[in-house]
This record gives C-alpha cells, structure tokens and sequence, in this order.
C-alpha cells in the first residue's frame, strides 16, 4: 500500500466513477486493481470485509497514459524492385 498523506486518501475516484469515465463496467475496474494494472488505494473499515477501493488521479492519469495509442507514423514508401542488370535467363 503506497504511503500517502491522509489528506490525500479521501481525493480520488470509485471504481463506478473510472468506469463511467472509461466506458466500461465497474468489475472490468476491479479486475484492473486486482492484477496491479491500476493502483488504488483500500479504504475499508477495520472488521470490514469488502473492499473499498479509492483510485488517485494520478494513478489514473498513469493507468490511462500507459493504455493510449499514438497515430501510426509516416508510411514507408517501398522500394521498387529492380533485376539489378539481372536478366532472366529462359531455356
């Protein structure tokens, strides 16, 4: 668990609140936290036994940036072959 002030802890968003930003369900979220994809930070209740996740907006702005795609770069234009002075030969 990253050590942060706990002024920090209570700023962030839900697992529900990423996943209406992203476009995609709440458990496909969870499953991001689970496997370390995305950092989030367990804010449940001592004797809680759920999970209440808070997710840093700088841990999304990471998760994000890791996940976008750049536009491909200039074609390659491809070189023509030549026969190099190489004549097939035909018999």
């Amino acid at each position: 668990m990253p050590s942060e002030p706990l002024a920090a802890l209570s700023i962030g968003y839900t697992p529900r609140e990423v996943a209406e930003s992203l476009r995609t369900s709440p458990d496909r979220v969870l499953d991001w936290i689970r496997s370390g994809e995305l950092q989030a930070i367990d804010k449940r209740a001592k004797g809680a036994k759920r999970a209440t996740w808070v997710i840093p907006p700088a841990a999304l702005a990471k998760f994000v940036a890791a996940r976008s795609t750049s536009p491909p770069g200039p074609r390659q234009r491809r070189q023509r072959k030549t026969s190099g002075g190489h004549v097939p030969q035909y018999y």
